[in-house]
């Protein structure tokens, strides 16, 4: 390829065979994804929650064969797994989905950005629903730590965050 100038890159630098095996490597990570959507279109239809949670753990474990840890599409599957989950009743579950998500936040984000303190909030409210309250009580307070900051200390999210915590905090020491 011309560019101007001599690219040195590994395609560029590859031959015809290496080139031809890398584009077919394209196509086919190109069919896991477009196979993995229809798993996810599938599951957005579905009325039954646990064929939906079935669809969306097939779409998931074929999206994370081809793309990074914290590629949106995982992302994005990670979010409704979770929603479903939650649909089900399966907090512990949600839970699992939730935490790493907050993880991803923290990479693609940062662990001080709001996106990242409103997913820690809703990972603390799941572990209090599933009794572990400890746990919960830590990620409420680090989300209510950056949305002081970033929505303001008087904020409606602050104050309904601070009643969760003193609410599980009263009824777990009666």
């Amino acid at each position: 390829m011309n560019y101007n100038f001599k690219c040195k890159c590994s395609l560029c630098s590859s031959t015809n065979d290496e080139r031809d095996n890398w584009i077919g490597e394209k196509s086919r990570r190109s069919d896991v994804l477009d196979f993995a959507e229809r798993f996810a279109m599938r599951a957005h239809t579905e009325n039954d929650v646990r064929q939906e949670i079935a669809l969306l753990h097939k779409c998931l474990r074929l999206r994370e064969s081809c793309c990074h840890s914290y590629d949106r599409l995982i992302l994005k599957t990670r979010n409704a797994l979770m929603s479903a989950c939650l649909s089900h009743g399966d907090y512990k579950n949600a839970a699992l989905h939730c935490e790493i998500v907050v993880r991803m936040y923290s990479k693609i984000y940062h662990p001080m950005h709001p996106m990242t303190a409103l997913q820690l909030s809703t990972l603390g409210n799941l572990r209090v629903e599933i009794g572990e309250v400890e746990k919960g009580l830590k990620e409420l307070e680090s989300a209510v730590q950056v949305l002081r900051v970033t929505h303001g200390k008087d904020s409606s999210l602050v104050h309904s965050i601070e009643a969760l915590m003193r609410d599980t905090t009263s009824s777990t020491t009666q």
